[in-house]
Formats: structure tokens, sequence, C-alpha cells
């Protein structure tokens, strides 16, 4: 089973659009372990990953809340924003003093 991590439109697929969090394929849909492996890493047209494999699937047949996690991580990875804690260098500035003294 797989997950939408980010939303695409699969050209493959008649443009079905997949929007993040969407199961894929969609039911009735079949596609090759070539497409997955294309759609699961970095090798298509968008240049990123946009499904990743779920493991820990819910009786319901949802993903289990670590899975929830590991996908939010990486849409929030992809956004560009960051999904660790700040180091300690950057909480107190001390890259950028070091950055503009070297500019002086």
């Amino acid at each position: 089973m797989y997950k939408v991590i980010n939303a695409f439109t699969d050209l493959q697929d008649n443009c079905a659009v997949y929007h993040t969090g969407d199961i894929y394929p969609r039911k009735g849909a079949s596609v090759s372990d070539e497409r997955i492996a294309e759609l699961s890493t970095a090798a298509n047209k968008l240049g990123y990953p946009l499904i990743a494999e779920v493991h820990n699937v819910n009786p319901d047949g949802e993903p289990s809340e670590s899975v929830k996690k590991a996908v939010s991580r990486a849409y929030i990875t992809k956004a560009g924003k960051s999904s660790s804690k700040p180091t300690e260098a950057v909480k107190t500035g001390k890259k950028r003093q070091t950055k503009a003294a070297a500019e002086k």
C-alpha cells in the first residue's frame, strides 16, 4: 500500500489527480513495479518522491500514527520548513555573526 506524500497528477492514469494523504494507486487502477519505483523516488518529472510505502496500517486500513507523522515530516521538509530543532549556534545567531564579521 502506498500513500501520496506530495500531490500530483498521474499522466499515465488518464490524468488522475492524487492529493497528499490519498492511497496510491486509486481503486481499480493497476500500475507496474517500474511506475511505483519512479513515483517513490526522485526519478520522475517533478524530481522528488510523490508516494511512500505504508507498512503500519490499522485494521480499518488507515495508516498508523507513526506513519502519519513520517508523511507529515516528509511534507514539511519538502515545503522548505525545518522539521528538526535548531542547533545552539542558530539559536544564538553565532553563524550570522561570524558570516557578517567575515564580510567586513
